[in-house]
């Protein structure tokens, strides 16, 4: 499987934001030269979007989840760096690995 490319954390922050405007303008980071901005959405843009604009509602269901305390203060961390939630996060994180298995 080929090594995917890392968000920036400016993008991840502003993709959490505001999904519909990272899509337009993304911001330029030092990994990434600014070009000319490209009418196309990246691949995991275009179907992040497509789930935010499908407006799934399901139920919630609660779960609890024992983590070692390292690791809850570094998904802390990254939350706060995100400027959002650990729920979020993790819930953005699962689905992601769900889509990702189910189109295996």
């Amino acid at each position: 499987m080929p090594e995917r490319k890392k968000l920036s954390q400016d993008v991840m922050k502003e993709f959490l934001k505001n999904p519909d405007a990272v899509a337009e303008n993304p911001p330029p980071t030092a990994e990434q030269p600014q070009q000319p901005a490209s009418k196309e959405p990246s691949d995991l843009t275009a179907s992040v979007l497509a789930e935010f604009k499908a407006g799934k509602s399901e139920p919630r269901v609660r779960m609890t989840v024992d983590l070692v305390k390292s690791r809850h203060k570094r998904l802390k961390a990254v939350a706060q760096d995100l400027e959002t939630d650990m729920s979020t996060l993790v819930r953005t994180l699962i689905d992601k690995f769900l889509n990702e298995v189910d189109s295996q």
